[in-house]
This record gives structure tokens, C-alpha cells and sequence, in this order.
């Protein structure tokens, strides 16, 4: 058993490196890492580091997150478990369609830390209600404040904003309908799944019930778990807001270090609603939607030049470069979990 368990992590791990690669190849067509190199070795080096450490408390915000609410349930596997639990969240979030492997991989290290499952899903669920909240939050905040800035951009872009923001509302309402009235949600969902059954659109009706009736189950238990603590949800949906307010600040302070104009403010405004409209578009990282956002949004602000390598920098710092260190960090806790 034990030699098939290394083989079966070995088999693992290689299919890791397998995704991995893909993703660094399309980073090497996207990112023009001479010009990044002459950005940076122009631009503030405080500024840089800066945004440097906003990536790090970017992985560091979600882990204490994490922990915030396992904690209150019983559990503590510790800070360090808890970074991981965040990093193969990010990491795996990169190289899964849709980025649908990020949570499964944190419940999976979760249990292997002896969490039991129950409150490793409850753990995530509350997580990904509270980061769902704090997107629209961040969203329409930017968008209230900011509405003069935001008619001034082209109709797709405007379209792309206004669909992150709808998209997250839809998914917090249906969250909190799961956790709160799991009945009412039950009804039409079967009732929907009866109709796409009869028109033969879907097949396996019985098998799909089944898995509706254990996810919406799970966001039951996730609420009667939680309800003893009146300040458990703001206390995390306050950390998921400081996680996406130091995701923006990783932008501003590339901006920030090459002097490319314009204040601090209006800087977070434009990349928090580059960040809220490439979350319409369900791929890892958002890749090619972000791009075509932070273009329209910052280019009547910025020169060509400044335009592409302030871009390609954020961008490396926040996505790739952050990404390649929680692959790392997973691998490492893989093989020594895998060992323990």
C-alpha cells in the first residue's frame, strides 16, 4: 500500500509539473521579461517592494482567513498548514479550467492534517461566501464613486464591469439561499433538473439530485456550525476586503514607481474595476480578459509604452509570479505530507 501510494503521488506531482509548464509557456508569450526588466530597474524600488509585499499579504490574508473560521470550529492545524491551505488554493485555482481545483485542493490538504470534512467544507464555503460579498462590495463601491470614470469607458468594457458585478450578486444570493432557505433552493433546483430531464438534456437526473442534495446539505451545516458566532462572517468578509484591497494595491504601486501620472486614488478606482470585470469571464486568472480590461481602462492615461510594461509587471507580480510561489509551496508540503 505504501508503494502505491508514493507511485500514486509521484503520478501526481508529475501531472503538477505537466500543468505548470503549460501555464509558464503561455507566461513567456505574454510577458516581455526585457522590457519588465528595464521597468524595474527604472522604477522605485520601494514602490516595487511594495507591491511585492502586497502579494505576500495577499496569500497571507486568505490563510489567516482560513483559520479564522476553522478555529471557531474546533480545529487548528496552525499558521504554516493554513498558508498552504491558501497557496494551493491560488495554485491550483491557476492551471484547473474555470478555476474550479482551488478549493477542492485546500479541503484535500485539510483532511490530510486530520480537519475532519465536515469542517473543512464548512471552513471553505463561509470563505467563498465572504470572497463572493467582498468582490460585489469592492465592486459597486468603485462604481458609486466612481461613475464618472466609469460612463468615460467603452461600451464592452462598461459591459464587462457591469457583468462581474451581476454575475457575484447572483452567486452571493444563491449562496446565502443554500444556507438559509436550502428547502426553497432544493424545490426549484429539482424542479429545473425535472425540465431539463424531459426535454433530454440531461441524463443522469438521479446521480445529479444526489450531488445537489449533499452541496445544499453542506451549506445548511455550514450555517447551523457558524450561527453560534455573531461576528465569525464580518470578521472574515473583513479579511476577504483587505485580501482584494491588497490585490489592487499590487498595481498601484507599479504604477506608483514609475511616476505614469495620475493619483493614488483613481489608480485603485481603474484596477478595481479591471478586477471586477475580469471576474464575468470564468478562466483561471482571468487571462486575455484582464488584458483587454487594464488596456481600455488605462490606456488613455498612459503612453504605449508605459501602457504594455506596467501592465506585463502588475500582471507578473500579481498573477504569475504569485502563482509559481504557491506551486512551490504546495509542492514542498505535497512530498512532506506525502512522507509524514
Amino acid at each position: 500500500m505504501k508503494k502505491k501510494k508514493t507511485i500514486a503521488s509521484l503520478l501526481f506531482l508529475a501531472v503538477l509539473m505537466i500543468a505548470t509548464y503549460f501555464v509558464l509557456a503561455k507566461c513567456g508569450r505574454e510577458l516581455n521579461f526585457t522590457q519588465m526588466a528595464q521597468f524595474v530597474a527604472q522604477g522605485n524600488k520601494l514602490c516595487l517592494a511594495a507591491a511585492l509585499l502586497c502579494m505576500g499579504l495577499f496569500i497571507l490574508l486568505e490563510a489567516v482567513s482560513l483559520r479564522c473560521i476553522y478555529r471557531h470550529l474546533g480545529q487548528d492545524t496552525g499558521l504554516w498548514a493554513s498558508i498552504i491551505y491558501s497557496a494551493s488554493d491560488i495554485y491550483y485555482s491557476a492551471i484547473t479550467p474555470s478555476a474550479a481545483g482551488g478549493q477542492p485542493a485546500s479541503a484535500f490538504y485539510m483532511v490530510r492534517d486530520g480537519m475532519p470534512v465536515s469542517v473543512a467544507t464548512s471552513t471553505l464555503l463561509l470563505n467563498i461566501v465572504c470572497y463572493t460579498a467582498s468582490l460585489d462590495i469592492t465592486g459597486v463601491f468603485t462604481l458609486a464613486c466612481n461613475m464618472e470614470l466609469f460612463l468615460s469607458f467603452p461600451l464592452s468594457i462598461q459591459l464587462l464591469i457591469v457583468f462581474g458585478i451581476g454575475i457575484q450578486f447572483v452567486l452571493l444570493i444563491f449562496f446565502l439561499l443554500c444556507m438559509y432557505r436550502s428547502a426553497v433552493v432544493y424545490k426549484i433546483a429539482v424542479a429545473a433538473l425535472g425540465l431539463l430531464a424531459r426535454l433530454h438534456i440531461v441524463h443522469n437526473k438521479a446521480e445529479l439530485d444526489q450531488k445537489l442534495r449533499q452541496t445544499i446539505d453542506q451549506y445548511a451545516l455550514c450555517i447551523s456550525m457558524i450561527s453560534e458566532s455573531k461576528w465569525l462572517f464580518l470578521k472574515v468578509l473583513l479579511l476577504n476586503l483587505s485580501q482584494r484591497i491588497t490585490q489592487i494595491l499590487i498595481t498601484c504601486f507599479v504604477c506608483l514607481s514609475a511616476s505614469t501620472g495620475g493619483s493614488f486614488l483613481s489608480v485603485m478606482a481603474k484596477q478595481a474595476f479591471c478586477m471586477t470585470g475580469s471576474n464575468s469571464v470564468p478562466l483561471p486568472g482571468a487571462v486575455g480578459a484582464f488584458e483587454f480590461l487594464y488596456i481600455g481602462i488605462f490606456g488613455s492615461a498612459l503612453s504605449d509604452s508605459m501602457l504594455i510594461t506596467s501592465m506585463m509587471t502588475a500582471r507578473g507580480i500579481s498573477y504569475y509570479l504569485c502563482f509559481i510561489i504557491c506551486g512551490i509551496m504546495t509542492w514542498v508540503y505535497h512530498i512532506h505530507t506525502s512522507k509524514r
